[in-house]
């Protein structure tokens, strides 16, 4: 609503920031009151993150604020922080849904295609780049945004394979969804590539039941179980090393294994 100007106190012989209401707003009652507020909500805060309040007034009917000045980037710039990190996240989600479809459509997948999927499709999208957004915007040191890779990765792909564990086996009361699906659709997992190369067979069997059972005698749900767990030391073993403050390292913790050990 206002514009703000960097200026010179000659007073004070400091910079200050001045915000004015513009002429085309001076006889708008709603916009004035609004200006008016915002001021006296100003002078009662006091916290690192908000300008200070100098001084209030009107010159030749222009009403106007004078704030503390702070140096910064422009909104432009520090959305185009985030922006970068949407781009490779919109690229990766959207390479990974390709490698999705033709996996689909393939006659066998194997455990590395799979991962690779769980990798651009998942981990992506659900853990590595909202991070990196977050920490973008918040204009956190680039060493840092890369370094959260090194942890979410392996989070967000443990978190995949737990959901394809949980669409075999898991309790439709618990998990909200239908049990068995992904077998009967042949949705081409981890956990069903690793069963179909350990048990050629299953491909031609429908019935949910015994399908789990071979998953279960294969050794293939041991495995993915197995793998799970190498991914989540992975992801704490890099958490562990992030540049960041202890509190949020145990907050990353405490949500791997949350996404890694869920049953819903």
């Amino acid at each position: 609503m206002g514009e703000v100007y960097r200026a010179l106190d000659t007073r004070l012989d400091r910079i200050v920031a001045v915000k004015i209401l513009p002429s085309r707003l001076s006889e708008d009652h709603e916009a004035k009151e609004r200006f008016d507020r915002e001021a006296r909500t100003i002078s009662q805060l006091d916290h690192p993150h908000i300008c200070a309040l100098h001084d209030v007034g009107e010159q030749d009917g222009t009403a106007f604020l004078i704030m503390q000045y702070l140096e910064g980037e422009t909104l432009a710039g520090r959305l185009a922080r985030g922006l970068a990190v949407y781009n490779d996240l919109r690229t990766e989600v959207t390479l990974g849904q390709y490698l999705d479809v033709l996996a689909a459509h393939s006659r066998r997948v194997t455990e590395e295609e799979a991962l690779t999927v769980n990798r651009f499709k998942t981990a992506s999208y659900t853990v590595q780049r909202p991070i990196q957004l977050g920490l973008a915007l918040a204009c956190a040191p680039h060493d840092l945004v890369r370094a959260v890779s090194a942890y979410a990765i392996p989070a967000g792909i443990a978190f995949q394979l737990r959901d394809d564990v949980l669409g075999a086996f898991g309790d439709p009361e618990v998990t909200g969804k239908p049990s068995g699906e992904d077998l009967r659709e042949r949705k081409p997992t981890w956990l069903w590539a690793r069963t179909t190369r350990l048990c050629p067979e299953a491909e031609g069997i429908t019935d949910v039941d015994r399908l789990r059972d071979l998953i279960v005698d294969s050794g293939a749900l041991a495995d993915a179980e197995a793998k799970i767990g190498t991914l989540v030391e992975e992801a704490l073993a890099a958490a562990r090393e992030l540049d960041v403050a202890e509190d949020l390292v145990c907050e990353l913790v405490d949500m791997t294994v949350r996404l890694a050990w869920r049953r819903s």
